[in-house]
């Protein structure tokens, strides 16, 4: 976000700029008590799992790339696109539930599915996979 937005917000909301330190992201995403990612169009979401991997669950609409990020009710939550009220009944449930009911599962869940080593084994296996079908 830039300086001149984040001049623009209301009082009672932090608007945080770039941030290109890794540790001072990681201390962002592990004090937030959720991720809301209200994107429109996400190819991947890359904020989202950055969120998890600091077990940091997080509510994303339905729509695109998001909702495959998410683990329902263990990650998180998808609510309805464009639907407000469905976003805020969800805080609510991980406010009830509290942040730490959701920490080992979201972190977990990064671990197994976007650790940079699995993936490429991953892709290694498809790739040759793929060439031995067009063979």
């Amino acid at each position: 976000m830039d300086a001149d937005l984040v001049a623009k917000m209301p009082s009672h909301i932090i608007g945080i700029e770039r941030i290109d330190n890794k540790n001072i992201m990681r201390d962002i995403y592990s004090t937030a008590d959720v991720l809301l990612s209200l994107s429109k169009a996400e190819t991947f979401g890359m904020t989202i799992v950055e969120a998890l991997a600091c077990g940091t669950p997080a509510i994303v609409y339905d729509n695109t790339a998001p909702p495959s990020l998410i683990v329902h009710e263990k990650t998180g939550f998808v609510a309805k696109d464009n639907d407000v009220e469905d976003v805020y009944s969800k805080i609510q449930i991980i406010r009830q539930n509290g942040k730490a009911f959701y920490r080992d599962a979201c972190v977990k869940h990064v671990q197994e599915n976007y650790d940079n080593n699995k993936n490429y084994d991953k892709y290694i296996d498809l790739y040759e996979s793929l060439i031995n079908v067009a063979r």
